[in-house]
């Protein structure tokens, strides 16, 4: 995808799904947001991130928390979809675990989720993915 534009509508946003985990920080970030995520990730040691995160996740194997740098730049036309990632402490999980654990938490609710390539994965000690929700 050589040129996208930021969607403006929910089925924009699917139509992404090739491009985003690999998306450059700028296209789903505004540069003010970008400036505090890269300050923040300077500051504050990848120990510590990584304690932070697991207090996050608390004792669940697998956790869906509301993700603390969101891609606003992306969603600035989508007010109603709200991003999280997906946690787990296992491995790796299959499509049918994902989308089960998402429906759980918001049943009746559309949603997209990708996998960022590892190149842009902020923490890799523990495997996750971007999931957006489409609130009613």
């Amino acid at each position: 995808m050589s040129n996208p534009k930021i969607p403006k509508k929910w089925e924009d946003l699917i139509n992404l799904k090739d491009f985003l985990p690999t998306a450059p920080a700028k296209f789903v970030r505004f540069s003010e947001d970008l400036e505090f995520y890269r300050l923040y990730q300077s500051i504050v040691p990848s120990d510590i991130r990584f304690k932070i995160l697991n207090q996050q996740i608390g004792d669940k194997d697998i956790s869906l928390i509301k993700n603390q740098f969101p891609y606003n730049k992306l969603l600035r036309f989508l007010p109603n979809v709200k991003h999280f990632c997906l946690w787990s402490r296992q491995k790796k999980l299959s499509t049918e675990i994902i989308e089960q654990e998402i429906k759980n938490n918001f049943p009746n609710s559309n949603f997209f989720w990708f996998e960022n390539s590892d190149k842009i994965k902020s923490i890799l000690e523990i495997w996750h993915c971007q999931v957006f929700i489409k609130l009613k």
